[in-house]
């Protein structure tokens, strides 16, 4: 599903907004706990989990002629999804063949034992006999069950062990994300939305905060979208995120681009966007790989409140050349100012210029920071923006305006009148600069 984080100072990073971070952790703490006491702890062997659905068949043939209304023949499709979920591909080849036997068993018995004296069609409204019908659906649902067990066996995992795997790595890298802390007056977002709505996408962000004086944020697109991108983008994060705060800013994306290169996919290239702050200074330097240009907000009077184009030249997107140089861009974030970097998805659109999709997105912005402020301004802006067909990405690091000290109260004969000369309405006092 997809997923946004924030990150305040002292706190954790945010659990999706529908559900409190609580409640998310414990029902995830217990579907694992409950995934593995079924697989490891209650059935425990292949053996074991055929001879329970055996016994199932049986149960079900011994009624099914004895009280043939509480044993219908759909009861087996349960079995054999079960065997599915549980067994091998082996183990499920016999389940099926002793499907198919009891059903070769009950079926001829069922529909040639007509009570006496009764019409044919008043014994078929009775439910004694199988409808054909019914066993193309059984054969229908074991073909979908084969071929879903045959995947999980290419994996070597059974039942819900190969999901969960898949779920606590993903989960586990974007943790990688996560700044648990950060000083005042510095915050950061990222948001990320996968297309379609999978829950897998091309899109990572990876973030590290180095001792007390540097934050790493690196904004990866690998090419591709949705799930079929979500592979290499899993094995990017977790190379990459070695890198993210362990090399110098100017070695980060060379190193990226070498490892890519060893990897020798027919589509392996990928957009980056990395960002070098001093929590001390404000001063950053940001390196892209081909990707989208930054935006900044300036907050002081000299920047007019808007979001505007920082272009850094760069180098070309990760995996296509060896021995390439990456230029940074530097500048400092005064109290007030904000970067905002973005992946493709969220400005790119059938017919629209690239450039038309970086206005709206900094008109969107500038609406956020004219409004109700940063917090909770990537999750607004990649739904706000962002087309549902493409992986899309956005991250919004900021510093927070300075409090202004209030003036001290005037003392003595003077008081009264510099109260009346220094009033200003509060409308007048939210619009001064």
């Amino acid at each position: 599903m997809p997923t946004d984080s924030r990150t305040a100072p002292g706190g954790r990073a945010g659990a999706p907004t529908w559900v409190p971070s609580g409640v998310a952790g414990w029902l995830d703490e217990r579907r694992r706990r409950l995934v593995w006491f079924l697989q490891l702890r209650l059935l425990p062997s292949q053996t074991f989990r055929l001879s329970v659905a055996t016994a199932l068949v049986v149960l079900w043939v011994v009624l099914a002629l004895a009280v043939p209304s509480w044993a219908p023949a759909s009861a087996l499709s349960v079995v054999v999804v079960l065997g599915g979920y549980f067994l091998r591909l082996r183990q499920l080849a016999m389940l099926l063949f002793l499907v198919a036997t009891a059903l070769a068993y009950v079926v001829p018995r069922r529909n040639g034992d007509r009570p006496r004296g009764v019409d044919p069609e008043v014994a078929t409204a009775l439910a004694t006999t199988i409808n054909p019908t019914v066993l193309w659906v059984l054969a229908a649902v074991a073909g979908v069950v084969v071929l879903i067990a045959r995947s999980r066996e290419r994996l070597g995992v059974h039942g819900a062990q190969g999901e969960s795997m898949l779920v606590e790595l993903r989960d586990r890298l974007r943790a990688q994300s996560r700044v648990t802390s950060l000083p005042e007056p510095w915050h950061l977002e990222h948001a990320i939305r996968s297309a379609y709505g999978d829950g897998f996408a091309g899109d990572f962000v990876l973030a590290r905060r180095s001792g007390e004086e540097r934050l790493d944020v690196l904004l990866v697109d690998v090419s591709g979208k949705g799930t079929a991108a979500g592979t290499r983008a899993l094995l990017l994060a977790g190379a990459y995120g070695g890198l993210v705060g362990a090399l110098p800013s100017d070695r980060l994306l060379p190193a990226a681009n070498d490892y890519l290169l060893e990897q020798r996919w027919t589509e392996g290239f990928a957009t980056a966007l990395h960002v070098t702050l001093d929590l001390r200074t404000g001063a950053f330097e940001a390196a892209s790989a081909g990707h989208p240009p930054l935006l900044r907000h300036r907050g002081g009077p000299a920047g007019g409140g808007r979001w505007v184009v920082t272009e850094v030249e760069g180098g070309p997107a990760l995996g296509l050349l060896p021995d390439v140089d990456f230029p940074s861009a530097q500048g400092v974030l005064e109290p007030g100012d904000a970067l905002l970097l973005y992946t493709d998805g969220v400005v790119e659109a059938p017919g629209r210029d690239l450039a038309e999709g970086i206005d709206l997105l900094a008109g969107a912005a500038g609406e956020l920071t004219a409004g109700p402020g940063l917090v909770g301004s990537a999750r607004r802006l990649v739904d706000a923006v962002a087309a549902e067909d493409d992986d899309r990405s956005v991250v919004v690091l900021w510093r927070a305006p300075a409090l202004r000290p209030a003036d001290p109260a005037p003392v003595g004969p003077a008081a009264g009148r510099r109260g009346r000369a220094d009033h200003v309405s509060p409308s007048s006092r939210t619009a001064a600069p």
